[in-house]
């Protein structure tokens, strides 16, 4: 039982260390954040299948058009977001104490990211180097749409 509790704990503490590197993706792309943006995101980053699609330089999808291509991989979409917003709170809440970020009115806000500046480059890990890669990609693809029908494209209740 303890061998699992600590892979749970690993599995855990890498997802989070994951989603650090997304959201600051996102605040280098984008000084100020909705939160509720992020949110709505963080799923489709934590499916690899997803990323690939994002990442692929031969298809150009839009949000709505790698939403309506990707249906059944999608099709648990609220469960997905349900379990991904501890680890997106856990990140947002590491980002906060070192002062990388500052939150007001459900946005996050960059302050200094020469803290994590050499993240991505440093650590060397594939799957998060792709998964910044998709975040530049899908906030880009997200840019100036509305959040609420997002979340209704995507059926995420609330």
């Amino acid at each position: 039982k303890a061998h699992i509790e600590k892979m749970n704990s690993q599995y855990i503490q890498k997802n989070v260390a994951f989603v650090v590197g997304a959201l600051r993706t996102a605040v280098l792309v984008e000084n100020n954040i909705e939160l509720s943006r992020l949110a709505l995101l963080m799923p489709l980053l934590m499916d690899d299948r997803i990323v690939s699609v994002v990442n692929d330089s031969a298809l150009k999808h839009s949000f709505e058009s790698l939403i309506s291509t990707n249906r059944i991989p999608l099709a648990n979409y609220n469960e997905r977001y349900l379990s991904s917003l501890p680890y997106l709170y856990q990140a947002v809440a590491m980002l906060l104490d070192v002062e990388v970020v500052s939150m007001k009115n459900g946005a996050l806000t960059k302050l200094n990211t020469n803290i994590l500046s050499d993240m991505c480059a440093s650590c060397q890990c594939q799957s998060l180097t792709t998964m910044c890669k998709a975040m530049q990609k899908l906030l880009k693809m997200t840019e100036g749409k509305s959040i609420v029908k997002m979340y209704e494209l995507l059926n995420v209740e609330l």
